[in-house]
């Protein structure tokens, strides 16, 4: 078709069927996207970590100090989030995907962070009072970093903090939900998604949400989305769709 700025009809999009009705696994969806989250990470932290410290990684436990410094925070943050998104995805009351969107993401990091504040508590206050042998590694721990500059700073950006366990995970909590939203804004701008998230040709919706979405939204945009007009800043594509005026009416 010839390329001008008139209003084309726009292609009804089809119900995908699937074979098995799905089952509503929270834990699963929480897994599946820290795996994917953890290893991404693990691809770039890895090799800078073996590059840049010159401590041998030995045992299993330094192995796990030295290469999942940043993936496992990064894993655990995700899990819990996608938990709570997924329960929310599969709640009856049929709210839209940005009324979930801001909901979840208040939820998770108001939980996450009282986790850290609870372990941070736990670990400065209690533990010492009981276990010499925790006392003693906990009097080390602040004389190395007592020293330390940038004491509230990420410490994977520059100068280790002196509180390197809860600004760490406090700063891998933040990092991540501006990660999420940013790619979720750009996922609802340019798919138009209402009710189901990621449901077009992704394994996503189809592990941490009900069928339902992915149908209602598909009615909502036939009835709605009756007019192909690409906007101005995407006329030859995007990142989701890489040409939106090769469709065809057939």
């Amino acid at each position: 078709m010839e390329i001008d700025p008139k209003l084309r009809p726009r292609i009804p999009r089809e119900h995908e069927t699937e074979e098995e009705p799905r089952k509503k696994c929270v834990a699963c969806c929480g897994a599946y996207c820290a795996f994917y989250v953890g290893l991404s990470f693990l691809f770039f932290h890895a090799p800078c970590a073996f590059v840049a410290s010159p401590v041998k990684a030995n045992t299993f436990l330094q192995i796990v100090d030295k290469y999942g410094f940043i993936p496992l925070p990064m894993m655990a943050v995700t899990f819990v989030h996608q938990c709570l998104m997924s329960t929310a995805l599969w709640s009856p009351r049929k709210k839209q995907i940005w009324d979930l969107q801001w909901t979840t993401m208040a939820i998770s990091m108001t939980t996450q962070f009282s986790m850290i504040a609870a372990c941070t508590a736990v670990s400065r206050f209690i533990l010492p009072r009981y276990f010499r042998q925790w006392r003693l590694d906990l009097w080390d721990y602040n004389r190395e970093r007592r020293t330390m500059s940038q004491k509230f700073m990420p410490s994977p950006i520059g100068t280790l903090s002196q509180n390197l366990d809860w600004i760490h995970a406090a700063w891998a909590v933040v990092f991540y939900h501006i990660g999420w939203g940013v790619a979720c804004s750009a996922a609802d701008a340019t798919l138009k998604s209402r009710y189901a998230l990621w449901y077009r040709g992704m394994n996503y919706s189809k592990i941490c949400s009900p069928r339902w979405r992915e149908w209602r939204e598909t009615e909502v945009s036939n009835k709605m989305d009756t007019e192909w007009q690409a906007p101005p800043t995407r006329r030859w594509g995007n990142i989701f769709v890489m040409d939106e005026w090769r469709e065809k009416i057939h």
